[in-house]
């Protein structure tokens, strides 16, 4: 079938065409009038992924993030958060819910399927929202749709909410058992650093050793402090405070006392052992006034120290073993104490990773149906349909239209044309 032959079948049976096309056209009408609308609204939350998490003190590393972003999308859709907006929309405490609840409890015949009340109000809203990452950003759109324009900005406003009070909720109760955690294990490294204290403490009475800030003993500071004095030959002139040997001593004592106090506490064994220890330094006999001692020199006093630290050196470094340990529980203990501070500040503050930006406002116009659509669509499938009906007809009554179809009905050479009367053309 040429070109030509087409448009003379489409201009025989044109009141077809038209036809068609002005039922379709009418039919989408009344669909405009018949269909329910549907209206759309839009909020906008944004995930600030650079802030650092609670627990761990770290962000959220830029591999992570691109799963992160529509997981929490997923979960904006889910009965969770849609449970949560029927709590704040005061939906649990509306009577007539809770009247069709008890109606659709009551007439469901498999009472194993009956869901809970929250959760038969999750999805009466969980079935209308559609939450997505916008493009390749950190920005989630929360959409909701419904028959009323107010109600669906009124339920998108709710449900990013909803979402914002429950990721608060989750991360508040995250971080509540991390303290609590934190708590436990702090008292019994708490414990743990009492007994090892107390072992220190037996230790060195059993031993006689007093080990002073720095790590080191009492004998080995004053070896230090022997050999920081300036050379002396046979004799040392000592006078008042400066001239006591055990100056040293009582000001590595007191300074032990002004450090632990802090932490220890100042009715500690510990304490209160190195202030006996500090008032029998205080108790010996000093000479008040300035005298010069004949006695060994300075080598043989070095020397003779020097052999003392040498005969305790096993027993100092059993000393320093312990305090070790207890350094290293002082040290857990005051990095876990930092770390729940600054979980309970978290925890009572609105610091979290959600950020509200769009919210959502009446649509001027409905979703669906879409005027223009449906009327244009329906001009087009009508004058389609046309179409497709005026070709079937005609292929059922076929008729002789032109040169054209004549040849291919009776497949003889044409040897001329005569053009029928307009009357005729007419009439055919």
């Amino acid at each position: 079938m040429s070109i030509i032959q087409f448009f003379r079948i489409l201009w025989a049976r044109r009141w077809i065409i038209v036809v068609a096309t002005i039922a379709c056209f009418a039919a989408g009408i009344i669909a405009l009038f018949i269909l329910p609308k549907t209206y759309t609204s839009t909020a906008r939350v944004m995930l600030d992924v650079s802030r650092p998490d609670m627990l761990t003190g770290e962000a959220i590393q830029p591999a992570f993030a691109k799963a992160y972003v529509p997981s929490e999308a997923e979960f904006i859709s889910s009965n969770r958060v849609s449970a949560r907006a029927a709590e704040n929309l005061g939906w649990t405490r509306d009577p007539q819910l809770r009247a069709e609840y008890d109606a659709y409890a009551a007439n469901e015949a498999n009472k194993n399927n009956v869901v809970g009340f929250r959760y038969w109000l999750a999805r009466r809203i969980s079935g209308n929202i559609t939450s997505q990452q916008y493009m390749a950003t950190n920005v989630i759109e929360i959409t909701y749709a419904a028959n009323d324009p107010q109600v669906a900005a009124q339920m998108a406003n709710a449900v990013r909410q909803a979402y914002a009070d429950e990721s608060i909720a989750s991360k508040r109760a995250d971080a509540s058992q991390a303290v609590a955690w934190l708590d436990r294990q702090m008292g019994e490294i708490s414990k743990q650093r009492e007994a090892a204290e107390q072992r220190v403490v037996a230790y060195q009475r059993a031993n006689g050793i007093v080990l002073v800030p720095g790590g080191n003993d009492t004998d080995s500071s004053q070896l230090a402090a022997i050999a920081a004095q300036a050379p002396s030959s046979g004799s040392m002139t000592v006078g008042g405070m400066a001239g006591n040997p055990n100056a040293g001593t009582i000001a590595s004592i007191d300074a032990r006392i002004a450090s632990e106090s802090a932490s220890l506490g100042p009715n500690h064994p510990i304490i209160q052992d190195l202030r006996k220890q500090r008032a029998a330094l205080l108790s010996a006999p000093v000479p008040t006034g300035p005298t010069v001692i004949n006695g060994p020199s300075r080598e043989a006093v070095m020397a003779a120290q020097g052999a003392k630290v040498l005969a305790q050196q096993n027993k100092v470094g059993e000393a320093k073993r312990l305090q070790s340990e207890v350094d290293v529980l002082t040290a857990q203990y005051n990095l876990m104490a930092s770390r729940a501070a600054g979980l309970r500040q978290q925890i009572n503050t609105n610091s979290f990773s959600v950020v509200m930006m769009d919210p959502a406002t009446p649509p001027r116009g409905p979703e669906s149906p879409k005027t223009p659509l449906v009327l244009f669509g329906s001009l087009g499938f009508g004058f389609f349909l046309g179409v497709l009906i005026a070709l079937v007809v005609e292929f059922m009554r076929r008729r002789v239209r032109g040169v054209e179809d004549l040849v291919s009905a009776t497949n003889v050479p044409v040897i001329a044309v005569i053009n029928a009367p307009p009357a005729l053309l007419a009439a055919a």
